[in-house]
């Protein structure tokens, strides 16, 4: 009688979270549970992260004593927050009900942790690799070769 006690109080428990706007049972970022966050919470949290994830400047080409440092604004270099708050929100939402119990369930029994990742646009990355290879660049010197 117990465990059908236990049992009811767990499932009402996560059917809670996913019906009331809140991130499933479970769901953990950043070593720290995420579970009952609202998205805007949740989004709070992962922009907050993203900030201190992203160095600036994004990259730095050394050549000798000289540097080349490349912003991450100029490169498109971002963390993708909106991946992380869907997968977040989406977890026991998406399917159909039997699908949204089961992975509900799942976050609640086995735990899942959303992850950040990060995007940029290659075409701009591609062209500040251009114009540091173009400063870069020296015509080469043919070298004497010695034979004794």
């Amino acid at each position: 009688m117990t465990a059908l006690l236990l049992s009811i109080s767990f499932f009402t428990l996560v059917y809670g979270f996913v019906h009331q706007n809140r991130i499933a049972f479970g769901l953990r970022f950043d070593g720290r549970p995420i579970t009952g966050l609202t998205q805007q919470e949740a989004m709070q949290l992962f922009e907050a992260k993203a900030q201190a994830l992203i160095p600036e400047p994004a990259i730095i080409l050394n050549d000798g004593d000289k540097s080349y440092p490349i912003p991450a604004a100029s490169i498109g270099l971002k963390a993708d927050t909106e991946k992380a708050l869907k997968e977040a929100y989406g977890a026991g939402r998406t399917g159909n009900n039997l699908q949204c119990l089961f992975d509900a369930l799942d976050c609640a029994l086995l735990g899942r942790t959303i992850e950040l990742t990060g995007t940029w646009d290659e075409d701009q990355l591609d062209a500040e690799l251009k114009k540091t290879a173009a400063d870069t660049d020296r015509p080469h010197v043919e070298g004497p070769l010695w034979i004794p």
